[in-house]
């Protein structure tokens, strides 16, 4: 009986130990080259870059890149401001400055970058 139970458990470590055939171990997997921002992409962002890169971007993708910048600790959203033609402004701290994005909950309309917040808010409002 011992014999049996041996030989079973033998061929069920066997079995266990097999081939890798229909694992996928993402040996061969292309990276994801898209225009989508990854969380996992270390980005310096400065006033010139996150002015060119959201520029024209609609409203859902830019809120979720700006959040994910916040959660790096690379941008930080000091001031929501209304506008007049019934849009709205942020300021926007970034690594060498500011910059003022205007959207009209579709997307970006405006981006200016500046030295001071409140010269951004100026500019945002005029």
């Amino acid at each position: 009986m011992k014999k049996y139970l041996y030989l079973i458990f033998v061929s069920i470590l066997l079995a266990a130990c097999g081939s890798n055939e229909g694992v996928n171990t993402n040996e061969n997997v292309e990276p994801d080259n898209g225009d989508a921002y990854q969380e996992s992409e270390e980005v310096d962002v400065t006033m010139d870059w996150l002015a060119d890169r959201v520029e024209g971007m609609s409203y859902d993708q830019y809120n979720s890149e700006i959040r994910a910048w916040e959660e790096q600790g690379e941008a930080e959203i000091l001031e929501t401001v209304p506008l007049e033609d019934g849009n709205k402004g942020q300021i926007i701290q970034v690594k060498d400055g500011f910059v003022a994005v205007a959207h009209d909950q579709q997307s970006v309309v405006d981006v200016i970058p500046s030295i001071s917040a409140e010269d951004a808010k100026d500019q945002l409002e005029s």
